[in-house]
């Protein structure tokens, strides 16, 4: 859906679009369809790469990423809306994280909960591009998404961060932003939050390169709790309710991991305040896990699984394949991941999964991932990895 959002009056006008308007997009939709379908060398001649350099994703195998420039005539469609991809525009990877550990202490004064968290970003990513646009007026966002699934109002979060880093700098110049997801939904991956971190990111590079990074923290906290960590980059321990993070940069470890995602989302919120009053169920799996990485916990399994007991019987069955070093829900849920051997075989471990929780699983198979966008990198034009890493 191709909405826009503006702090402006949004004028009522039912008038047809001028001819050459139509015409236009014709033309757009004949090059589309031209540059999926033609052979490369042809599109060579007919296009020029931007003049940019590529950087390898820390734990990607650099020869599942075809092309290192991407055109920049590229187009996006959305609800028969084209847009042209403007030379000028920017776009960065956003990656989802898991949490090692996860402890709730309390509940704090301001509501929110107390706690203590790892979180490292894996190399499963969405990519935010933003351009700006002269046609639309300031501070005028025009969103796009590639999941029709995705809100396309001011509760996204990556409008959020944009509207949160306007109160420092004013109102910004009309952009537009497309969003290509690919990490699922209420998941406890952080999608949302690291979709926000990119908009900072790019807002910065397009129009203000000289805020500072306190600056963007500021606004990260603004829009939630996970947000300052995905302006990290690396691997962070995070207190307070999320907003105080520390960057462990000597955290380079890029083990395998195997995400579980059940088709059904849980409440972040929700499971905060069930925390205190929640029981744990008999028979499933709550104990720390010692680990290379530390003591693997979440409290946050304890009400999830109370609700979604299948979430625990998940974890349990991952325990016992061969090859899996640890098992843990990320975040609220309702992803559960494990933590690979290198030579463990990927097939019987996910059709042990499914023959336990159901054939609509999501398993996704990708690697721990720190310093994969770290915050001094400038923005560039980079690949979308692809879903599942190559093992």
């Amino acid at each position: 859906m191709q909405l826009e959002f503006s702090f402006f009056q949004k004028g009522a006008n039912g008038s047809t679009p001028p001819l050459g308007e139509c015409f236009f997009s014709a033309i757009s939709v004949i090059i589309s369809i031209i540059r999926h379908t033609w052979p490369v060398s042809i599109l060579s001649m007919m296009t020029v790469p931007p003049e940019e350099s590529c950087l390898s994703p820390v734990a990607m195998d650099p020869s599942r990423v075809s092309e290192c420039h991407e055109n920049p005539s590229a187009l996006i469609i959305q609800s028969g809306t084209i847009h042209s991809m403007a030379d000028d525009s920017f776009s960065l990877n956003a990656p989802a994280k898991i949490n090692l550990w996860l402890k709730v202490l309390g509940k704090r004064e301001d509501g929110f909960h107390e706690l203590e968290t790892r979180m490292v970003p894996v190399a499963l990513c969405d990519r935010l591009r933003l351009w700006p646009d002269a046609t639309l007026p300031a501070g005028k966002i025009g969103f796009s998404c590639d999941d029709p699934s995705v809100p396309a109002d001011g509760t996204n979060l990556v409008i959020k961060a944009i509207r949160a880093l306007e109160a420092e700098t004013g109102v910004l110049p009309g952009m537009r932003v497309h969003l290509e997801k690919r990490i699922p939904h209420g998941a406890g991956l952080g999608g949302g939050s690291s979709d926000a971190a990119a908009a900072l990111r790019l807002v910065r590079a397009a129009f203000r390169p000289e805020l500072q990074d306190v600056v963007l923290g500021g606004a990260a906290a603004m829009v939630g709790s996970d947000v300052p960590f995905f302006l990290s980059g690396y691997a962070a321990d995070a207190s307070g309710r999320g907003e105080v993070v520390v960057p462990v940069p000597e955290f380079r470890d890029t083990s395998r991991v195997f995400l579980v995602k059940l088709p059904f989302g849980v409440s972040t919120p929700w499971a905060y305040r069930q925390w205190k009053q929640s029981s744990e169920v008999p028979g499933l799996p709550y104990a720390p896990q010692t680990t290379l990485w530390g003591r693997l916990v979440n409290d946050l399994e304890r009400p999830v699984f109370e609700k979604y007991q299948v979430l625990g019987h998940l974890k349990a069955r991952l325990l016992k394949c061969s090859g899996v070093k640890a098992a843990l829900m990320s975040g609220s849920g309702s992803t559960v991941f494990a933590l690979l051997e290198e030579g463990a075989p990927a097939g019987p471990l996910e059709e042990a999964i499914r023959e336990e929780v159901g054939a609509e699983v999501d398993c996704i198979w990708t690697r721990l991932a720190p310093g994969l966008t770290p915050l001094g990198i400038p923005v560039q034009h980079l690949p979308l990895p692809p879903r599942d890493v190559a093992f």
